[in-house]
């Protein structure tokens, strides 16, 4: 049965079907045909139906021709669908995340492995040539920032990860409204010495020798164990800045904004002239990045 005689409502598809069993009523066999002397009012009454089924008919159509004019029929068309994104590229990260999405162990602090701690411990951070040479201005970071780094926020959702494309992979994001000079989090990672890479570190600013008197290459490393502050990208035209604050007799790299940052801007720091030189030397010899002068992270 024709698609456009199903679209029809069921009173007219129901007389149409009347109408049409009555034409073939006509040829099939045994069929007595309406006598000459039959009534009028017979031969009125099939031709008042055919009329109205024919009105209702012709109204039914251009409706139906109208509604297609409104609504053209999609059948037959075909939609270029746009191209899906993949999840994890729109997706947030969160350091609950971390380890499971990039392999990071996530710790809120600066880890001294027991190899460091004899060397660490037995330091006097006062008598590096760093603080010597700006007592005042590190003893305002330790009064300002210090107390900070002892009370771990362990549910901060100001910041997240996010992938930024594949100049820079993934970045991170503030979710809030920063002012300048706020404090966005520590660099935290392990105290290592002699990393082969400073992707993932920022130098750390004692000058410490070991028992062959020589000077360790130490750093902060977050390559494998760290927190969020290791997904911050490098920029030219920085939004914050590190900031190495003296706590406890350990030196403590944290990112301050130095500029109002905006929901969903990104935060940016600049990784410093020593890093650039020191991955182009590894780059072109395939030699451990660090040496013993503490070049800059990052």
């Amino acid at each position: 049965m024709s698609d456009s005689l199903l679209s029809l409502p069921y009173p007219s598809f129901l007389l149409l079907h009347i109408l049409t069993r009555m034409g073939q009523a006509h040829t099939q066999k045994g069929y007595k045909p309406i006598s000459q002397g039959s009534s009028s009012a017979k031969r009125y009454f099939v031709l008042s139906i055919t009329f109205i089924a024919g009105i209702l008919l012709g109204s039914q159509a251009l409706k139906l021709e109208k509604i297609q004019t409104l609504f053209p029929s999609t059948a037959g068309t075909v939609e270029t669908a746009a191209p899906a994104v993949e999840a994890w590229k729109t997706r947030r990260f969160y350091p609950e995340d971390f380890e499971t999405w990039f392999g990071l162990r996530h710790t809120h602090n600066l880890i001294i492995p027991d190899s460091l701690k004899p060397y660490i411990e037995s330091h006097d951070l006062t008598k590096d040539e760093y603080y010597v040479a700006e007592k005042e201005l590190y003893d305002n970071y330790a009064r300002v920032f210090g107390p900070i780094l002892d009370k771990f926020i362990t549910n901060d959702r100001r910041f997240y990860v996010q992938w930024t494309g594949e100049a820079k992979k993934f970045g991170v994001f503030t979710d809030a409204y920063i002012p300048p000079y706020a404090f966005i989090t520590e660099y935290s990672g392990m105290l290592v010495n002699s990393s082969r890479s400073t992707d993932y570190e920022w130098h750390y600013y004692s000058r410490i020798r070991d028992e062959n008197g020589n000077i360790m290459a130490l750093g902060v490393d977050s390559q494998f164990i760290g927190n969020i502050a290791r997904f911050v990208n490098h920029d030219d035209d920085p939004n914050c800045d590190v900031v190495y604050v003296p706590w406890n007799n350990l030196w403590r790299p944290i990112y301050v904004s130095i500029k109002p940052l905006y929901p969903g801007e990104e935060l940016t720091v600049s990784y410093g002239q020593n890093y650039w030189a020191s991955r182009k030397k590894a780059e072109g010899t395939g030699q451990p990045v660090n040496t013993n002068t503490n070049t800059s992270k990052k």
